[in-house]
């Protein structure tokens, strides 16, 4: 892979070469080797949304292809509004980098619902902020509720900012094929859940992403089908947990942890828990390699507990002990729950 240079939060060229693919149905299926997404740039669309109800009703209208632009000054007040479901091939946009826009915000005070359901293939969720009803470590309320849930193929999130989710900013359920990119996701820290991304037999790659104020940046629930790829994402300094997650099915060191994990080229600033934690063994593979940690060296930084001799296992080419560094994220801003 060839390192790129991210701006902070903006969208530019994106190059990742995907893993080689041991079993087509634990990895993403697109058959490229780059990945190029540009941010949106015009204003061009085939429904605005300023409010709730344009919104919601855009997004029932919309057919595939068509794009649901929500306005760059918007801020959608979608507490007692049912969980919005995406269909196949919509694409819901605004304008977060462009031209210094904050881009659109969706909101919600409702911590017992989940905002966006990706119901539908080829759907896409770009530019957007959105904001969830709870930021801190407090246990507000055991269910799980998410900003966005993908149960679909090839979906794609990116330049978003997603927090204040007490589980989850994304979850990927069931999929095979999911996709986020130079999102900023912070302040999902809800005691005992609180993740960036969470994986529940499901697959993704996640890459170029700010992770920060997560209980863990990314989970895995450890069952079959479980997977995921983690390329030149920025994890802060802040967090509750360690960064990096994988279950095992049938608890620690027990059952399987996933079916196949790629830890590749991340920088890892938190370091008052382990970067990466890897809690079975997965059935496929497990690669860590070419990332950089602030920890002093692999022992404080890297954690498996093994539960057999299942798949390969390959940790190469880390570099420790780089220098702390405080990174400021731009185009942030939030409404008062």
């Amino acid at each position: 892979m060839n390192s790129l240079i991210v701006i902070l939060c903006m969208m530019v060229l994106i190059s990742c070469k995907k893993t080689e693919v041991p079993e087509q149905g634990y990895f993403n299926p697109i058959p490229i080797d780059t990945v190029k997404i540009t941010p949106v740039t015009l204003e061009k669309y085939d429904y605005l949304a300023t409010n709730a109800d344009e919104l919601i009703s855009a997004l029932d209208k919309a057919k595939p292809g068509e794009v649901v632009f929500i306005d760059k000054n918007a801020q959608i007040d979608l507490s007692n509004s049912n969980t919005i479901s995406l269909r196949r091939g919509v694409k819901l946009y605004s304008s977060r980098g462009v031209d210094e826009s904050l881009g659109g915000l969706v909101y919600s005070n409702n911590p017992n619902k989940t905002m966006f359901s990706i119901i539908g293939d080829n759907v896409r969720i770009s530019g957007v902020r959105i904001q969830g009803p709870h930021g801190s470590t407090t246990n507000i309320n055991p269910d799980y509720y998410v900003g966005i849930q993908v149960t679909a193929e090839l979906a794609l999130i990116d330049n978003c900012e997603i927090f204040g989710w007490p589980y989850a900013a994304v979850k990927f359920r069931n999929t095979h094929s999911g996709h986020i990119s130079a999102c900023y996701l912070h302040h999902n820290q809800n005691n005992g859940l609180g993740y960036g991304v969470v994986l529940e037999r499901g697959y993704a790659l996640i890459d170029y992403n700010y992770f920060d104020y997560n209980r863990h940046a990314i989970a895995g629930d450890g069952r079959a089908g479980t997977s995921y790829d983690a390329a030149y994402n920025t994890i802060l300094s802040h967090g509750t947990a360690h960064s990096f997650d994988m279950h095992g099915s049938e608890g620690d060191n027990q059952g399987i942890g996933g079916t196949a994990i790629n830890i590749n080229n991340n920088t890892f600033y938190m370091r008052n828990f382990k970067a990466i934690t890897i809690r079975a063994t997965p059935e496929k593979e497990l690669i860590i390699k070419d990332n950089r940690f602030v920890h002093p060296n692999e022992q404080s930084a890297i954690s498996i507990l093994s539960s057999g001799n299942f798949g390969s296992e390959m940790i190469s080419d880390n570099t420790f002990n780089i220098p702390p560094k405080e990174i400021i994220i731009q185009l942030h801003t939030e409404v008062n729950n």
